[in-house]
């Protein structure tokens, strides 16, 4: 008797936890395309801090600051943006391989 009443329940579980998962799911796919371009601009701005102090030799040493600070900046916004993904995504382990 027991069994019978616990088996609606355990149902009732496993649909609040596909719920919670689609939810997951959903909150996750809205903030990787909010993360796209910004990621994208920053991506394509790290192009330039990598490449003009090899290619500027006499390069001013506020710049050569300015462009260290940014590299920091830019390369947090990627772990920020990483980890936030990671948080959002239903199965953690399985993903740390695949989103990269």
């Amino acid at each position: 008797m027991a069994l019978e009443e616990d088996l609606p329940n355990r149902s009732n579980r496993t649909g609040a936890r596909a719920i919670q998962h689609a939810d997951r799911m959903s909150l996750y796919e809205a903030v990787e395309r909010q993360f796209n371009t910004p990621m994208l601009v920053l991506s394509l701005l790290l192009i330039p801090c990598i490449l003009l102090p090899l290619v500027w030799h006499e390069m001013p040493a506020t710049l050569t600051e300015i462009l260290i600070v940014l590299d920091w900046v830019i390369w947090f916004a990627f772990v920020v943006e990483y980890l936030t993904l990671f948080a959002l995504v239903a199965a953690p382990a399985a993903e740390v391989p695949n989103h990269y």
